[in-house]
């Protein structure tokens, strides 16, 4: 009997316990579905807002074309290299088709093009950068030599007074010869006994 009277007791306990649990369940769904509401809009917003940024993204500023200046520039050539396939007396034969040292009074034209430098009528120029130059000549026939040759040149302006270099020939053979050189152009302080350029 005792035992019957406890659990009767214990019965309306756990119905009280019960039953505010029951009653907070729809205020817990009423407060998320509140909150999924609020926040659910604003994710595409962000992601929206962050596209638009990088599309008003400014993209990276270009090198700036460099025009060399007017004056006294000298060319100097670096030491050549040869391809060991190259049969004896060709290399030096070859060497000679690069542009040899020198010194002279230079005015640019503008906007600068290195056709000014080197003048050939087969070789033709390439500008894949502000500053960079490349050209190119296949079959190109030079007085004295029976086969024709692979004309290479590229060149690089690094300032108003400098700019560097590679020139390359190459013969085509069953054993090919080719030679390379790199080249540098300076503009001078002043000309051989003459006064100061600016």
């Amino acid at each position: 009997m005792k035992n019957l009277h406890r659990r009767a007791a214990a019965q309306p306990a756990n119905s009280a316990c019960r039953g505010p649990m029951r009653r907070s369940l729809p205020a817990l769904w009423a407060i998320c579905a509140v909150w999924l509401a609020l926040t659910l809009p604003a994710w595409p917003a962000a992601g929206a807002a962050q596209g638009a940024k990088q599309a008003t993204a400014k993209p990276a500023a270009q090198p700036k074309r460099i025009q060399p200046r007017d004056g006294y520039w000298r060319w100097d050539m670096g030491a050549t290299q040869s391809s060991a396939t190259c049969m004896p007396g060709l290399a030096e034969s070859l060497r000679q088709l690069l542009p040899q040292e020198r010194g002279e009074q230079v005015r640019f034209g503008k906007p600068f093009h290195p056709a000014q430098l080197v003048q050939h009528q087969a070789v033709r120029w390439q500008q894949p950068g502000p500053n960079h130059f490349v050209a190119t000549a296949q079959g190109v026939q030079v007085q004295g030599l029976a086969l024709p040759l692979d004309v290479h040149y590229e060149l690089h302006v690094l300032s108003p007074t400098q700019m560097r270099g590679q020139g390359r020939v190459q013969m085509p053979l069953l054993q090919s010869c080719a030679i390379s050189a790199p080249f540098s152009f300076e503009r001078q302080a002043k000309a051989p006994g003459g006064s100061a350029r600016r």
